[in-house]
């Protein structure tokens, strides 16, 4: 098929997910307000410690569970 004749090979095979195809293979781990939460940690957690979360996700998550529950007794 040529380009004038209404495109080419690789034009046709370009297939374009809508809107509505990408809800549906869309699937919420987290609820809007736990990513929120998330990232609220994230903004504390790297003035507060001068560590990056990436990095130190123990350290990440030992502070995301304080903020989230309290200190708790290490066990």
């Amino acid at each position: 098929v040529s380009a004038a004749a209404g495109g080419s090979d690789e034009e046709k095979d370009d297939v374009r997910l809508t809107s509505e195809d990408s809800k549906k293979s869309f699937r919420r781990i987290f609820s809007e307000e736990d990513e929120l939460a998330i990232l609220k940690a994230v903004a504390d957690f790297i003035p507060k410690t001068g560590k990056d979360p990436l990095k130190d996700i123990a350290a990440f998550h030992d502070f995301e569970i304080a903020s989230c529950y309290g200190e708790y007794p290490a066990t």
